[in-house]
């Protein structure tokens, strides 16, 4: 198994895409995180736990995103809102998509209570 130092996060191999997803720029993104705007591929490149996190909560996505595994992330992406009865879901993964589908689940059994 590879060291730590050796794995290459999506963060590390995607974050110019991703922020170009997210309608961020790299200057943006630094004033967010605090850094000069030619040090954010240090940021993308980092293995550090608490900037990562930072770099999530300014981008409002799961820490895992940024941690995972690059080939796992570029297999499926997932990104976007779903409104049930005026009711908003972000949508950033497969769980929340679950999510949103149990509560679509549950608004239907309950109408059909009500019917019965």
């Amino acid at each position: 198994m590879n060291s730590m130092t050796e794995e290459i996060t999506f963060f590390e191999k995607n974050g110019d895409a991703l922020l170009r997803r997210m309608g961020i720029s790299k200057t943006e993104f630094a004033e967010k995180m605090g850094v000069k705007k030619q040090n954010v591929n240090a940021l993308f490149a980092t293995k550090n736990i608490l900037i990562l996190k930072k770099a999530a909560q300014v981008l409002d996505v799961p820490l895992e995103t940024l941690i995972a595994d690059a080939q796992e992330q570029e297999d499926i992406t997932i990104n976007g809102f779903v409104e049930v009865n005026r009711e908003v879901y972000r949508v950033r993964d497969k769980e929340e998509l679950l999510r949103v589908l149990q509560a679509v689940e549950e608004l239907e059994a309950n109408a059909r209570s009500v019917e019965e």
